[in-house]
């Protein structure tokens, strides 16, 4: 598909705040800056959505609100050294599964961890996952949704003029 047409589908999403064709500077600069990004805790941040955005040719940035719809699939994982998932991001909605479990620390009100040890041992990777947007999966099953870290974030709503808003989120598409 031609970015035209997937920024036309993209404009149709109800939450959809700007679409913006990304030109080669605009990408080079924003994916440059995304992959310089670490964690403030000091472990180790492996960003498999941007290698995943990396492979492909187009690129355009999305502003929106609340949700986008994306696929049910998480956004981050904590894995230990042997590759074992021990913490994940949740939905709001999927909480309640992991309040009462005495295996669970929480590193935040979004993300149950499941083996305190593995965190103590300071052995682990945070994991930036590949997202999908479910109004893309038909038409363009191997798409890729980067979401930015903020400094990212305000370099893409500088460049295209996406308002300074809390509610008013950017990711990057890539196909």
């Amino acid at each position: 598909m031609e970015p035209e047409e997937v920024a036309e589908m993209l404009r149709q999403q109800p939450q959809t705040v700007s679409v913006s064709i990304m030109d080669r500077d605009a990408t080079e600069e924003a994916l440059g800056e995304e992959s310089c990004v670490g964690t403030s805790s000091g472990i180790v941040l492996v960003n498999e959505a941007l290698k995943a955005a990396l492979k492909k040719k187009h690129f355009i940035c999305t502003a929106f609100r609340g949700s986008i719809g994306f696929s049910d699939e998480h956004s981050m994982q904590m894995i230990d050294q042997t590759g074992r998932v021990i913490g994940f991001d949740i939905r709001p909605e999927d909480r309640h599964l992991y309040e009462d479990r005495s295996d669970v620390v929480w590193l935040s009100d979004d993300f149950p961890m499941f083996n305190s040890e593995a965190i103590s041992s300071g052995k682990v990777e945070m994991v930036m996952l590949p997202r999908h947007l479910a109004c893309l999966m038909k038409p363009l099953p191997d798409h890729v949704v980067v979401i930015p870290a903020t400094t990212v974030d305000w370099l893409l709503r500088k460049r295209f003029q996406i308002p300074l808003n809390c509610q008013i989120a950017t990711s990057i598409v890539a196909f």
